[in-house]
């Protein structure tokens, strides 16, 4: 195995999916622990909060993607042929798993438990080892001392 191939458990599951386990394990967390008292406003205003942020942050990247005729494939980013560093990708480095984190967020605030928040930073731990790191080792293959540079400007996630 190269240093460029991954292994074990990288880029083996698609973030949406890892989303979607992650929402039904917040949603399991209800048979565990009540809900925190909450008002329904902050229960119902938060994640709205949350939630217009994770689709614009992450429609534009999308949009920056397609844009660039690059791929969005997050299981092949040795397939990426251009490295995309404006528009929201000069704030972040991962805008879209960004939205995701954000939309995980909302639903843990709707769902007021403190169980399914402890998903949060499972979720970002993951995809920071498994899917981020080999993105980076796979973009620095591809574009060397561009990509290296990015990485000095611009954060990983926020």
């Amino acid at each position: 195995m190269t240093q460029n191939q991954p292994s074990g458990l990288e880029l083996k599951i698609p973030p949406v999916l890892l989303v979607i386990i992650s929402a039904l394990l917040m949603l399991a967390t209800r048979l565990i622990a009540p809900p925190f008292p909450i008002p329904a406003a902050l229960r119902i205003g938060l994640p709205i909060l949350c939630l217009i942020p994770a689709a614009i942050i992450g429609l534009g990247a999308v949009r920056s993607f397609v844009r660039a005729k690059t791929t969005v494939n997050p299981i092949r980013p040795d397939d990426a042929s251009t490295l995309v560093t404006s528009g929201i990708y000069a704030i972040s480095r991962n805008p879209m798993y960004t939205a995701l984190a954000f939309a995980l967020l909302a639903l843990a605030i709707w769902l007021a438990n403190g169980l399914a928040l402890l998903i949060l930073p499972a979720f970002i731990l993951y995809m920071t080892r498994f899917q981020i790191l080999p993105e980076e080792r796979a973009l620095t293959h591809l574009f060397g001392p561009e990509y290296k540079a990015y990485q000095q400007q611009t954060r990983r996630w926020l």
